[in-house]
């Protein structure tokens, strides 16, 4: 499925656009418009932007097989999905802020060489991994990289970028 209006918004951040896509999902707006998609399985994300937000939440895993470009990008598996996201292209851009989130014990993980990218990169799993050994998760920035998880959870990240600023890298904890 496509969605493309040209410069218009695609969704609010209050009344995400709801899909039940079980193929491929790509969005795409100009000018300052923005894109809320909220998909009801599991999502394979093609090349998708926006000028202003592009957000894409998952009830399933999320796996982002086409560049994911706006000044604000967050990728994000539903709460209560336990599902992960497979990073197989870049998202993000120079300049922007970036947010990856998976749910529950869902990992974050990459296949092949994409990066996330922006001055701001956050990424998030209540339990599960993010990035592995073999594998971490490529960063490109110059600003500051927030991370966290918990439980046995652990933390793979490794950045291009002089003068990075790590805001966080520690065991999320429950209260």
């Amino acid at each position: 499925m496509s969605l493309s209006p040209g410069t218009g918004s695609i969704g609010t951040s209050a009344s995400p656009i709801q899909t039940s896509v079980t193929n491929n999902l790509d969005a795409n707006t100009g000018g300052s418009g923005n894109v809320y998609l909220l998909n009801s399985g599991a999502t394979i994300l093609q090349a998708s932007s926006a000028g202003g937000t592009l957000q894409v939440t998952s009830a399933g895993s999320l796996n982002v097989k086409g560049n994911a470009q706006a000044p604000t990008v967050r990728m994000l598996t539903s709460l209560g999905s336990n599902s992960g996201i497979i990073i197989n292209a870049t998202v993000g851009q120079a300049g922007g802020n970036t947010t990856i989130i998976a749910d529950g014990s869902g990992t974050i993980t990459r296949a092949g060489g994409p990066s996330v990218v922006g001055a701001s990169i956050t990424l998030q799993s209540t339990t599960g991994s993010i990035g592995t050994a073999g594998a971490p998760i490529k960063t490109l920035t110059t600003g500051t990289i927030t991370s966290s998880t918990g439980g046995s959870g652990q933390t793979h990240i490794t950045n291009t970028g002089a003068g990075v600023t790590v805001a966080k890298l520690c065991k999320r904890r429950s209260l």
